[in-house]
């Protein structure tokens, strides 16, 4: 069993603040993929990187509170973006 905290990735949350979808699925409104379009590569960068801190600020919080018996629970805490697996290290 493996804890692990998900994360959207920047797009999606910029999305979901504009009111749609991060895809270019035929469902997605037109006019929100545009905007997406026009964020800078930067404002995206930034947003990623700020967001990967903040996951790990989390993740070390967890495993400081995890109870270290065997210390399974606290090796298994772990993030990743949105449904992707975890890297092992």
């Amino acid at each position: 069993m493996a804890f692990r905290l998900t994360v959207k990735s920047p797009l999606g949350l910029l999305a979901s603040k504009l009111g749609g979808k991060a895809s270019t699925n035929l469902g997605a409104p037109h006019r929100i993929v545009a905007k997406l379009k026009r964020i800078p590569d930067v404002a995206v960068d930034a947003a990623r990187i700020a967001m990967e801190e903040g996951a790990q600020e989390i993740v070390h919080a967890m495993k400081a509170a995890a109870p270290v018996d065997s210390g399974d629970l606290r090796n298994c805490i772990v993030w990743t973006w949105g449904n992707s697996r975890p890297a092992r290290s």
